[in-house]
């Protein structure tokens, strides 16, 4: 993976050079609050938007919409599709949110997140998991697990996060084409970490 990583970041840095306007020299330097990042060599703007009824906010791209069915379909061709995604057609970045009816308290997300870790490892066996961690946000455990899945034509980098939201686990899933990973990943990661959970309700014992 190491080989290939290095491949992927060589083949940008050669990418780079033939473009006429040039990325920043150290790309997380650029911040997604900003409202404004280049990244690819799109311009690409960003706010804040409430999501889930407004349950949630994250600062996203200020252009992403609900794909279509279709749209959805054609990215997961097995079914078993998160009920919502998030894209455009210029950016190698997506964005799912799937509110499930588990029931998992607050309390129980950092078990919830191990059994998600175990899940992840048995059923894609090509998958590589490089971190994983429950943080603390406003009193709310946050689970996250950064790892890269297998595709059809290559692999997918993907920032997974779940919460505990009216009792109810929510798994949000920021993905990104291998491709594209070096040069995305930086946002992703900001993009977690503007994760705010905006309507909460109190826990049933």
């Amino acid at each position: 993976m190491e080989y290939a990583d290095e491949e992927l970041l060589r083949n940008q840095k050669e990418y780079k050079n033939k473009q006429e306007i040039k990325q920043p020299e150290v790309e997380e330097e650029q911040n997604i609050l900003d409202g404004e990042i280049i990244i690819e060599n799109e311009k690409t703007l960003f706010s804040e938007r409430e999501l889930l009824e407004t349950k949630i906010s994250m600062w996203i791209p200020s252009d992403f919409e609900q794909l279509s069915k279709k749209e959805i379909k054609s990215i997961y061709p097995l079914g078993n599709s998160p009920k919502v995604v998030m894209g455009n057609h210029r950016l190698h970045l997506a964005i799912s949110l799937n509110h499930t009816e588990n029931q998992v308290f607050n309390h129980e997300i950092p078990d919830f997140g191990e059994f998600l870790t175990g899940v992840l490892s048995k059923v894609g066996v090509k998958n590589k998991i490089y971190a994983s961690n429950t943080i603390i946000k406003e009193e709310k455990n946050i689970f996250f697990i950064e790892f890269t899945s297998q595709t059809l034509d290559g692999y997918m980098y993907n920032l997974m996060f779940a919460c505990s939201i009216e009792d109810r686990v929510l798994i949000t899933n920021i993905s990104i084409d291998g491709d594209s990973a070096i040069a995305y990943k930086p946002y992703a990661k900001q993009m977690f970490q503007t994760f705010q959970i905006k309507k909460e309700s109190k826990e049933v014992m």
